[in-house]
């Protein structure tokens, strides 16, 4: 009967409607569908009336369609914009507002990495010296409240160079360069190593209003690698994050531990070292073989700052002198070594090679790290 094909035709319209509001990404190519396919469908009834003599329904399913279809696209882009700004508070906490801004007008990159890829990226561990002994002593409101403001402004430092609050560890925090959005893996190690050097500098700036608070300061130590890492969605069914994982992420945290072994602010493997040119001037610490590694890298220094100064002078004195050690000229190096050390006595990294030296562990030019 004309009552039933039109029930049928209806029934057919709305779940074609409904496959096409599964299958839509974009608003306006599922509203061109829906226009081809009661543009279809008008043309199917005309083939039937001047062809096969049959006079199929009209209004009542061409309407289904078009409602259909209109309410599938308001109700995609109502729970599109819920899942952006969702999204969007959530970048806002780890990136920039121009890098989120980024993430969602080009989301591919960023969805297609959910599975696990190998980038290069450059990786930042920073951590607070003698943390845990003021956590057992000081106020604890106090303390929240003084490593929030620190927290703060080492994340707004990573964001003003394009880098990537991975996570918080306590009182560490891990940044990445390249991970999300790369400007090439040469001027991501050359924006993480400036991101440090602010770092330090914006620490100085709050130690001196905290001094006048009558609140103790904080000391902290920087370390940067780079190298290709997996990055992906890690985590279990109830908990996941966007992170990095790889021997560089855990040569960073080394490389951060033994800030303080060598009295630098800011320690960095050759591979950063490498894309940096004269950008940043350096201090060689040598050829080390951090813990757990069997091969030696040369580590660096970053000078600059207000509170990491610069004396060429004395830079140089002490490069020849670990140019003496490396080649095998231990009197010479060790002669250096102590003129270095009279003129700076808080300088540790003279003091460990002329430890070395009277120790007769000289071979091969090269310091083994016994501890992170």
């Amino acid at each position: 009967s004309g009552r039933g094909m039109e029930i049928v035709c209806v029934g057919l319209m709305g779940c074609l409607a409904f496959l096409v509001a599964c299958q839509m990404r974009r608003p306006l190519v599922g509203f061109a569908t829906y226009v081809i396919l009661g543009l279809g469908y008008l043309s199917l009834v005309r083939g039937a009336y001047f062809g096969f003599d049959q006079l199929l329904p009209v209004f009542r399913p061409v309407l289904t369609l078009l409602l259909a279809g209109i309410l599938s696209i308001v109700y995609q882009f109502a729970v599109a914009q819920v899942e952006k700004a969702r999204l969007r508070r959530t970048l806002e906490r780890q990136v920039s507002k121009e890098l989120a801004a980024h993430i969602l007008n080009q989301p591919e990159d960023y969805y297609n990495s959910l599975p696990g890829v190998r980038k290069p990226v450059t990786i930042l561990f920073s951590d607070i010296r003698g943390f845990t002994t003021r956590s057992e002593k000081d106020d604890p409101v106090q303390l929240v409240k003084q490593l929030k403001e620190y927290l703060d402004a080492m994340c707004k430092v990573v964001f003003k160079y394009g880098g990537v609050v991975d996570k918080f560890i306590g009182d560490a925090v891990m940044a990445v360069w390249g991970n999300i959005k790369s400007e090439g893996p040469d001027q991501d190690a050359r924006n993480a190593v400036a991101a440090s050097v602010e770092m330090l500098e914006r620490l100085h700036d709050l130690n001196e209003k905290w001094a006048a608070e009558g609140i103790d300061p904080y000391a902290i130590g920087i370390g940067l690698n780079h190298g290709e890492v997996i990055f992906g969605q890690m985590g279990s069914e109830e908990k996941q994050e966007m992170t990095v994982i790889g021997d560089p992420v855990n040569q960073a945290a080394r490389l951060e531990g033994l800030t303080k072994k060598f009295g630098e602010g800011i320690v960095i493997g050759e591979s950063v070292a490498n894309f940096l040119g004269d950008q940043f001037r350096l201090r060689r610490i040598g050829a080390i073989r951090t813990k757990g590694k069997t091969e030696a890298a040369e580590l660096y220094g970053v000078r600059g700052g207000k509170a990491n100064g610069v004396d060429e002078e004395w830079i140089g004195r002490y490069h020849a002198g670990l140019d003496a050690f490396e080649r095998g000229d231990v009197p010479a190096a060790a002669e250096i070594f102590r003129a270095c050390a009279e003129e700076k006595p808080d300088d540790l990294v003279c003091h460990m090679y002329l430890e070395v030296i009277d120790a007769g562990e000289t071979e091969g030019g090269a310091l083994t790290m016994k501890e992170k």
